[in-house]
Parts: C-alpha cells; structure tokens; sequence
C-alpha cells in the first residue's frame, strides 16, 4: 500500500506536465527558419529608404536571455523620430512575418521586433515563462545598450504578444518604472476566457492554466497610456475580450478603445488609426 501513496504524486507530476506539454503546443505556432537564411534585410532597407527617410538603417542581431537562449531581433532606427517601439507579435509564424510593421511603424518611429524562443531564427522552446524573459531580455537591451530611456519605450503587443506586454508593463510599475506607453492589439483577457467559449467552465478551471493574463496585468496598472485596438470582426479572439479590458478605464483614464478594420490576421491600420495611434503615443 504504501508504495502506492508514493505514486500518487508522480502521477499528478507527470499529469500537470503533460497538461502543459498541451496547452503550449495549442498556444504556440512557430515557424522555424535556417540560421543562415537570409531575410533580405538590405533590401527592405533600400525599400524604407525611400518610402520613409534615406537615414534609416535596419540591423539585425541575437540577444542572450537569462536562460542561455539565443533572441533573433530586427532593429530599425529612425533618427528623425523620437521614441522607440518595442513590438510583440503574435502566436504564428516569425519575424519575416512581421516586416510589414516595420514599413507602417517605421514612419512614427524606431522599433523593434524580436522571435520569441523557438520561432524563427530563435533558439529554445515556447513557453508562457520563456515569453516573459524574451520580451525582458529585449527591454533591458534597449535600456542598457541602446540608452533608451523608458519613457521613450511603447511596448506593442499583438494577439498572443498582449500577453508578454501587459506583463512586462505590470512588472516595471511594480518597480516605479514607467514606459511611454502600452499598445493591445487584437489581444484577449486571458487564455481562461478564450477557454471558455470552446469548452465547458469547469474543465477549463481544471485543465487551463491562468497565463498571459491581461486583465489581471491592466488592473495593476495605473496613469499609464493604453491604446486596446480591436476589430468587431475578429473571428479568432472575440471583440469582447477587448470590452473586457476597457472596463479598466474607470481606474485608469488613460485607456482607450479603437475599433480596427479588417479580421484577426489582417487588420486595416486605416489613416484614422494611424493618425490616433501617432497622437496616443506620441502626442
């Protein structure tokens, strides 16, 4: 009987971590890439040349998390704008994805994006855990080797990278460290919520761990700026999510609600956007 009782917690051991192995490989969707490919860099850089400034300059680079994993980022300055975005984006796909950001975002300002570990030239596995040390690994390069000054810094999540922002965000308040402001993109409240539209509540309090949640991020946060940018249409995450978010207004004025254009993968960033986003974040 009694080497009974000492199985019982190697069963619920290998449960919860098989529960894990699950509910990473549902939330996360990378696209690896060779480490030797080449994503053109030099000429996406002649392209914003001449659609932006003829000084901007694009570099790529890897930066070491605490964990020895290896961040794959792109890096565009653009010396005629103030400020710097620090870009999260979402739960597909690699940074060659998002090369499109840096042609909008590029024209308001420098910016980064980075692949979270396992996506793209990154090394490692996804992980909630690992996100968090990414988007951390990226801040703190920005403060430390760029000396960019953190009220400089917009942090910019889409979808799944809502998640790695607001935590980030929620973490320097907690050390009396304010960005310029935050961006929340096509995000959800948590990984509960949107759990329970698929399957019944009580399963979900069982086998859902509470990660990346935004609620629980903004309610910490107080007189910070945060745009919550969501399209009615969105057939991935519900627009409600984004309802449920701007609740907080009432504790923090500075929040603000847009409704996008377009669907969950392929938003409308319409001149209308754009020209509140530039005075949002940087009015």
């Amino acid at each position: 009987m009694l080497q009974y009782i000492f199985l019982v917690p190697l069963i619920t051991f290998i449960s919860y971590q098989s529960l894990n192995l699950i509910q990473n490989w549902m939330m996360f969707k990378p696209i690896q890439l060779d480490s030797n490919k080449d994503l053109k860099l030099n000429n996406l850089e002649l392209e914003l040349k001449k659609s932006i400034n003829k000084n901007i300059k694009i570099s790529s680079f890897f930066l070491k998390t605490k964990d020895k994993n290896l961040i794959h980022c792109v890096y565009l300055n653009n010396p005629y704008k103030k400020g710097c975005i620090l870009y999260a984006h979402g739960n597909y796909g690699n940074i060659t994805h998002r090369f499109n950001m840096l042609k909008i975002l590029g024209k308001v300002s420098s910016i980064i994006i980075f692949d979270y570990r396992g996506y793209g030239k990154s090394s490692g596995i996804p992980s909630v855990e690992g996100f968090y040390d990414d988007i951390e690994t990226v801040w703190n390069y920005l403060i430390i080797n760029r000396q960019i000054k953190p009220y400089k810094i917009t942090i910019y999540g889409t979808s799944i990278g809502c998640g790695p922002s607001s935590y980030l965000c929620a973490k320097l308040y907690e050390k009396k460290i304010s960005p310029y402001a935050l961006v929340l993109e096509s995000g959800f409240s948590s990984i509960r919520d949107m759990a329970y539209d698929m399957i019944p509540r009580n399963m979900v309090n069982i086998l859902v761990k509470d990660d990346f949640n935004n609620e629980t991020n903004i309610r910490k946060i107080n007189n910070l700026p945060i745009l919550i940018s969501h399209s009615t249409y969105d057939e991935v995450i519900p627009f409600k999510h984004a309802l449920k978010l701007y609740k907080y207004k009432i504790k923090n004025p500075k929040i603000k609600l847009f409704k996008l254009e377009g669907f969950h993968g392929t938003p409308n960033y319409s001149n209308q956007y754009m020209n509140i986003f530039k005075r949002f974040v940087y009015e």
